[in-house]
């Protein structure tokens, strides 16, 4: 059975246009996965499937959903019930005063049409399952990025639409949490239908199913994930594909004989009085690449935050080229880069 079909859809603005056409019919059962750089236009044609562009913007062709023609504030009633989109950023989807156990009972009450005493036992099991069962009572600025996209994950799919549209759904989280992400969206394409948008070809490779790679708003290759992951025909696939961090070459181990640029003593992190960590002690010298590795939550975040001055230690010392830190960090002590994937 069709669940949405889709026909030239492009996007201008006045007379230029942002999106080329576009054609796809999604099954159900099927997955799809659009894969492409930042800024290519996936998510632009995610806000024109599901109706919600700007103003200033306009699309042209047709969208079908259960095979009927259904335009942009058709499309817009359907939300939630019919048509579900997980956005990129979950502080866009998350009221920012309402604790996250609420927001998803909520949900459950109002779009899935549960009782309340229902609603208020889905939530909380849900919260459970996605390891948030101690934290329904914070509001999503409280919560890390990762915890946070779980809780928009957890929202997206309470009202039961048979067509999800996930935009990087896996962003921010640990690779646990990932593969959690991703076993969920497979089970929501088992009910109905599935569109993942990503740059993550590790996460494409784990969805499988059809893909269509775009390239500055334009369609360049589009088949089988499998086939085009393993034999990608278009250069700019190959060299997306060639990106990915899997395909890397082995660096070349070197001694590091520069002074330590930043130190750590009995360094303890933390929110709001709550310690994170153990007592850290900690050195970085120049040209030095340090990955830090954990569960969302667990506080690499803070870390970062509390070497750049950015929040207060717990406890313990902090020393850039050898004296105390004072304040914020300057481009003159060292640049922090986060990496988040």
């Amino acid at each position: 059975m069709s669940l949405m079909s889709i026909r030239e859809l492009s996007v201008y603005v006045d007379n230029t246009q942002l999106l080329a056409p576009i054609s796809f019919e999604l099954n159900q059962g099927e997955r799809l996965t659009i894969l492409g750089q930042t800024g290519s236009g996936k998510s632009l044609l995610a806000q024109a499937i599901m109706g919600n562009l700007p103003a200033s913007l306009h699309t042209r062709g047709e969208l079908q959903l259960f095979g009927k023609p259904v335009t942009e504030s058709e499309r817009q009633q359907l939300w939630g019930r019919r048509l579900s989109m997980l956005p990129q950023e979950p502080w866009n989807a998350l009221d920012p005063l309402m604790p996250v156990a609420k927001q998803l009972r909520e949900t459950y009450q109002l779009v899935a049409g549960d009782a309340p005493h229902q609603a208020q036992e889905r939530a909380s099991y849900t919260l459970s399952l996605q390891g948030l069962a101690q934290s329904g009572h914070k509001r999503v600025d409280q919560l890390s990025g990762g915890m946070a996209q779980r809780v928009a994950i957890a929202c997206a799919m309470a009202g039961g639409a048979p067509v999800l549209l996930a935009d990087e759904p896996t962003k921010g989280l640990d690779v646990s949490r990932r593969d959690q992400v991703v076993a969920q969206l497979l089970s929501q394409s088992e009910q109905g239908g599935l569109i993942t948008i990503t740059h993550d070809v590790s996460v494409a490779r784990q969805i499988g199913g059809r893909m269509m790679v775009i390239k500055a708003g334009e369609l360049v290759e589009a088949g089988d994930a499998e086939q085009i992951l393993s034999a990608p025909q278009h250069p700019f696939t190959q060299a997306l594909i060639a990106a990915d961090p899997v395909n890397w070459p082995s660096p070349i181990p070197r001694e590091l004989q520069s002074e330590p640029l930043l130190t750590t003593s009995g360094l303890v992190i933390g929110r709001d009085n709550h310690a994170l960590t153990k007592p850290l002690n900690l050195s970085f010298a120049r040209g030095e690449v340090v990955g830090v590795v954990g569960d969302s939550g667990c506080g690499k975040s803070t870390l970062g935050d509390t070497l750049l001055g950015l929040t207060p230690a717990l406890s313990g010392k902090i020393e850039r080229h050898h004296r105390p830190a004072q304040g914020f960090a300057t481009v003159a002590d060292f640049m922090l880069l986060y990496v988040y994937t």
